[in-house]
């Protein structure tokens, strides 16, 4: 069976690596990306399609919104970051109320895999 849905991709449940991926976007370069996406998918994409995208073409998402590799979005917060950001992230650790994520690479190995990079911390 199926099911066409038209909805905005800030309203979309990513899984796996791309959901990872998509809590380094604002919701402003969803919205560009979405203009993308419909410029290059007039007829749609579906959901298995759409989270493939945002989880292997990292590249063409940095492209897109103007940066030179997705490494340099993931980064943006660390390089704009004040000394006072650095309070309130302590203030949180202090707090015990988080996760660690892991952080992929980004091209797969032979098998298709990916290797952990090394993890950041989700708060609660």
């Amino acid at each position: 069976m199926k099911i066409i849905s038209d909805k905005s991709l800030n309203d979309f449940n990513f899984w796996s690596g791309a959901a990872d991926r998509v809590k380094y976007l604002t919701s402003d370069e969803m919205d560009t990306i979405e203009q993308m996406l419909e410029e290059q998918y007039p007829d749609g994409i579906d959901e298995t399609e759409l989270n493939d995208f945002f989880w292997f073409e990292e590249d063409t998402i940095a492209e897109w919104l103007g940066y030179s590799s997705f490494d340099e979005i993931m980064n943006r917060d660390d390089e704009e970051g004040s000394e006072d950001d650095d309070d309130i992230i302590e203030d949180e650790e202090d707090d015990g109320d988080y996760i660690d994520l892991p952080i992929y690479s980004e091209q797969p190995n032979e098998d298709g895999s990916y290797d952990i990079k090394g993890y950041r911390k989700e708060y609660t």
